[in-house]
């Protein structure tokens, strides 16, 4: 079960298990490095829940667990304690922490997602702020247990809680809320934030239990996207934004492209390619050179969008049987070379079968048809 994953510029994957520890894998040689709690020396680490795989402007590669962080020493290739990080070392209940989610701003802070709020630390290492539910002055968030965080091109930082959405804007020291409210119409469709992504447009998409949700900054206002308007399931893993301004979408029922020129979602399933239908919180990743990877309950998928093709061909359709009703028994209809049916007016009750001659995907065909008047 994959819980998180990431591509270095050494064509080095990391990827990160449920409960299993640490793969490297180079893509190049084929070498496959593991680290876990049952290892020795450098292959030890001190959780086996990797949730979260980050590397930083300085190139350091941190891992959050169960059990706090961790940062990758390149030349001894084993994971320490991070030095240098007062902020880190000077609470003793840090390394018990759950890391969630992380992130480095444009001014180099770092926020760390956990299950106990948000902790900004300053590039130089010390704390600059701890973000709770009983944070004074305007500055309590919705809840203390966070799964996503996000800076947006304006420097806003979004905080996805499991009770609401979060805005921290530069210069305001009061934290914006974002929250749907028990019997009544609210902006969002549910208070369990997933994922946070922002398109090309600068709008922010929120994904939550049920269904996601688009934030336009132009509008003010927010938009919840469902099934009744082709998106698959209720619950968003993760939303990456391919190079083509595409979102995808890892979902509860399979994953999800949404193309803005068309404002529609197509989804792909097992059927297509993919580990499963169900996927991981946060377990999902874009290269620099555009390849996305997306984890789930079976294994990892990797793939460049550009590579994805439709299936161009329009299979003929061909009618296999066509029956009437007659004081109610069930009578063959026979077909004419022609295609035409002649039927009398009191025979007005009729079943006409077809079926695409489309083998590749037979459970992807889809068909519309119409009745035109005399």
């Amino acid at each position: 079960m994959i819980a998180s994953v990431y591509l270095d510029d050494h064509n080095v994957l990391w990827i990160g298990n449920w409960g299993q520890g640490l793969n490297l894998f180079d893509r190049s040689t084929g070498r496959v490095e593991h680290f876990s709690t049952a290892g020795n020396g450098k292959t030890y680490i001190p959780n086996d829940f990797v949730h979260v795989i980050f590397e930083d402007k300085r190139q350091y590669i941190w891992i959050g667990s169960r059990d706090g962080l961790m940062v990758f020493d390149r030349k001894d290739r084993m994971f320490k304690r991070p030095s240098g990080f007062p902020a880190l070392t000077s609470f003793p209940d840090f390394s018990g922490l759950r890391i969630n989610s992380m992130l480095q701003d444009g001014q180099g802070n770092y926020w760390i997602a956990t299950n106990q709020g948000v902790y900004n630390i300053a590039e130089n290492g010390k704390l600059a702020e701890h973000l709770h539910t009983d944070s004074p002055s305007g500055r309590g968030i919705s809840a203390n247990l966070v799964y996503a965080i996000l800076e947006d091109s304006k420097g806003n930082v979004w905080i996805g809680t499991t009770n609401g959405l979060d805005m921290i804007t530069p210069g305001n020291p009061a934290v914006t809320h974002f929250k749907k409210t028990d019997n009544k119409p609210g902006p969002l469709s549910d208070n369990f934030i997933t994922a946070l992504c922002e398109d090309h447009e600068g709008n922010i998409w929120v994904g939550t239990n049920s269904y996601v949700n688009l934030f336009s900054h132009r509008k003010g206002n927010f938009t919840c996207y469902s099934r009744a308007h082709g998106f698959p399931g209720n619950l968003v893993y993760s939303i990456l934004k391919d190079n083509r301004n595409s979102l995808w979408f890892a979902t509860g029922n399979g994953l999800c492209r949404y193309n803005p020129e068309g404002n529609n979602f197509k989804t792909f399933t097992e059927a297509d390619g993919l580990q499963g239908q169900e996927f991981n919180l946060g377990a999902a990743f874009k290269s620099d050179h555009g390849e996305m990877f997306f984890g789930g309950m079976n294994g990892l998928n990797s793939f460049f969008p550009d590579s994805l093709l439709e299936n161009p061909h329009i299979p003929a359709i061909t009618i296999t049987s066509a029956y009437k009703i007659i004081k109610g028994n069930k009578m063959e209809i026979s077909l004419e070379e022609t295609g035409k049916v002649r039927l009398n007016y009191n025979e007005n009750t009729f079943t006409i079968e077809f079926a695409a001659m489309e083998f590749t995907n037979p459970s992807k065909n889809s068909y519309a048809y119409m009745l035109e008047g005399i």
